[in-house]
């Protein structure tokens, strides 16, 4: 299926919005003291937004099963459908499992040259609290007080580990990858490979921009499905 010329100006433009803030970011960054005043603005404009989602997010007690209902009400196949939905959970779950036991094990045994699951079982209680609270930001004193029983430096692990609670959500950028697809899918639209790799790079950023609360990206993946021209009425799909 071919995108017309305002899909193109569509995805573009959102496309063109998130690396122009990616830039904004790091130009901030670099500005030194001089860049202070607008540094403190956007973080107090960020937490602002992010109580204003709390709130929305109260609502969507009522509004989320409405737009399920909605969705659901427009099905014509509901086999097919669920049996996608049930493909769609299967992959994600086998990507995250694959990045989880096989990606990160191989290039912590390749850089370091030990045994990862060791590390990984000394990790044990900041991964059962992650999984419980569904938060990294949450996760994030039990994790340094794992790392610092395996006498990691303690510079070093509020440093690394602090800046990967925000950046490093390889989970959230894969999640926000395939949920796209299974949209684009079930709304019968191919994407090409031009939609691909701005699928991979604005899901990769939108990632990194997501706040660290359960749930939080399918707030920021409005942003990857607007880039794509894809509907964003669809995510209630996920939510079922």
């Amino acid at each position: 299926m071919f995108l017309s010329f305002d899909d193109i100006n569509h995805y573009r433009l959102f496309s063109g919005i998130v690396v122009f803030s990616t830039a904004l970011g790091v130009a901030i960054s670099s500005a030194g003291p001089a860049g202070l005043p607008l540094a403190h603005f956007f973080l107090a404009f960020d937490v602002v937004i992010t109580k204003l989602m709390s709130w929305i997010m109260w609502l969507g007690i009522v509004g989320i099963p409405s737009m399920i209902a909605h969705k659901l009400l427009q099905v014509a196949d509901f086999e097919g459908t669920f049996r996608m939905l049930g493909m769609f959970i299967l992959c994600v779950i086998l990507g995250l499992a694959i990045i989880s036991f096989v990606t990160l094990p191989l290039v912590y045994l390749v850089i370091i040259k030990r045994n990862p699951f060791k590390f990984i079982k000394a990790l044990s209680k900041a991964l059962i609290h992650g999984i419980a609270t569904s938060s990294s930001a949450a996760s994030l004193p039990v994790t340094l007080e794992c790392v610092k029983d395996l006498n990691v430096d303690p510079r070093v692990a509020k440093f690394v580990l602090t800046v990967g609670t925000i950046l490093a959500t390889i989970g959230t950028a894969s999640y926000e990858a395939i949920a796209p697809i299974f949209i684009a899918q079930m709304n019968g639209i191919t994407l090409d490979i031009g939609q691909l790799i701005t699928l991979c790079v604005t899901a990769s950023l939108a990632s990194a921009g997501a706040a660290t609360v359960p749930s939080s990206a399918l707030i920021t993946m409005i942003i990857v499905l607007s880039a794509l021209g894809l509907p964003i009425d669809s995510i209630s799909l996920i939510f079922t």
